[in-house]
């Protein structure tokens, strides 16, 4: 038996009988020697072959510690730099409540890291924002990177991903294209989160919330209460603006007239198509709407002219903001109608909540990234999450007033 396979076994043994336990530091490279009767370059030999195990790991300038073996390094014998792109600035307060806030939390509770951050320095308002996480037992360093305070390009710029030596990406939220393509130009393992689009499929992962079974439910929901002539609202959005030193009166200026469709109302759409032909309905594009400026308060003016059996009895929305605007301005007129949308939480309220869940996202992005990472050569992968109908735990008043009215009216 070599001299190292020896010190290798006597090792295992010793953190086997809890001589040395988990998460206890072992004794330093000058003292282990004398320890073990063995030469230091031995001992570093085998202590090297017990951090490739996962039964040890080090803390850079600090030591060789014992594993949690129900906890092991997420790729023994490595040290993880894992970023986090944020399509906005990265500070504590935004992790709670921000969509991509809620993927972070998923993202680390997949790999056993502990929520409370490591690092999150107050910064100036032109330098780029961070927190940062590090679970050295797990054998991971994430950074959660976003823009500056005062930039509204809604995304860090690339220096920041490029001078950080990170490992894989993961990116929450950020849909400007022509800036992925820089990113993925890098050559990094990359998971692309709640962004589905068909550009990047050859390059890179993505994770995207399927709205198929919710969406589909709320129709057959609305159906079922005899509601017939229901609509889709799509979302659109602003275009980002080229510099991160542009005013704010300027990023105004630069994006007017510049919206375009949301990529994510394009899946949901499909997703209200399928249904509304499952359920025999018409689905044509009179019966799409977009929050452009105007486009829904035209629609409530033309839908107060029709006869009942012709108005709009329901709106599969986008997102739920818009479900309860859209049913606010048509109890105003005195045509109450249902409505349902996507949210970041599952809500009770007038309309019903259709849960993307973010957490669930994040978990997938995490188990999606460490794999690419591990068979780097593998086909890139598209999964979507499945978005539920949150139901009430009871109907409120208005919504009974609702659902009663809306089915009257269509029958």
């Amino acid at each position: 038996m070599l001299k190292h396979e020896r010190v290798t076994r006597l090792l295992r043994q010793r953190i086997a009988k809890g001589v040395y336990p988990p998460g206890s530091r072992l004794p330093c490279e000058t003292d282990l020697p004398r320890e073990l009767r063995a030469g230091r370059q031995t001992v570093v030999r085998a202590l090297n072959v017990l951090v490739h195990e996962g039964l040890l790991f080090r803390r850079r300038g600090d030591g060789t510690y014992v594993a949690h073996r129900e906890r092991p390094p997420l790729l023994p014998g490595r040290h993880l730099k894992i970023g986090l792109i944020w399509p906005r600035s990265v500070y504590l307060k935004s992790i709670p409540g921000a969509f991509w806030g809620h993927m972070t939390r998923g993202l680390l509770a997949a790999w056993g890291v502990d929520p409370v951050p490591t690092e999150a320095k107050e910064v100036g308002k032109r330098e780029v924002t961070r927190v940062v996480w590090t679970a050295p037992a797990r054998g991971v360093t994430v950074t959660a990177v976003g823009e500056s305070l005062y930039s509204h390009e809604r995304h860090p710029p690339l220096r920041a991903i490029k001078e950080a030596g990170f490992d894989g990406l993961t990116s929450f939220s950020v849909i400007e294209e022509d800036w992925l393509e820089d990113v993925l130009a890098l050559g990094l393992p990359t998971v692309l989160v709640d962004f589905p689009n068909e550009r990047f499929a050859p390059r890179a992962d993505q994770v995207y919330a399927d709205p198929q079974t919710a969406y589909r439910t709320a129709v057959r929901e609305m159906v079922a209460r005899g509601a017939r002539n229901l609509h889709f609202v799509g979302s659109t959005m602003v275009v980002a603006p080229p510099s991160p030193d542009m005013t704010h009166a300027e990023v105004v200026a630069f994006q007017r007239g510049k919206a375009r469709i949301d990529p994510d109302t394009f899946v949901r759409l499909g997703a209200w198509r399928a249904a509304m032909e499952e359920a025999g309905l018409t689905a044509g594009d009179d019966r799409v709407h977009f929050d452009w400026p105007g486009e829904w308060e035209a629609l409530v003016e033309k839908a107060a002219g029709l006869p009942a059996e012709q108005r709009p009895q329901g709106f599969v929305c986008h997102n739920l903001s818009q479900a309860e605007r859209l049913m606010d301005m048509f109890a105003a007129r005195g045509m109450p109608v249902l409505g349902a949308g996507a949210s970041s939480q599952p809500r009770d309220g007038r309309a019903w909540s259709l849960f993307a869940d973010g957490e669930a996202l994040g978990r997938t992005a995490a188990e999606l990234l460490l794999w690419k990472i591990k068979h780097p050569e593998r086909l890139p992968l598209r999964v979507g999450v499945p978005m539920t109908l949150h139901r009430a735990a009871g109907e409120t008043a208005l919504q009974k007033e609702v659902l009663d009215a809306a089915t009257v009216k269509g029958g």
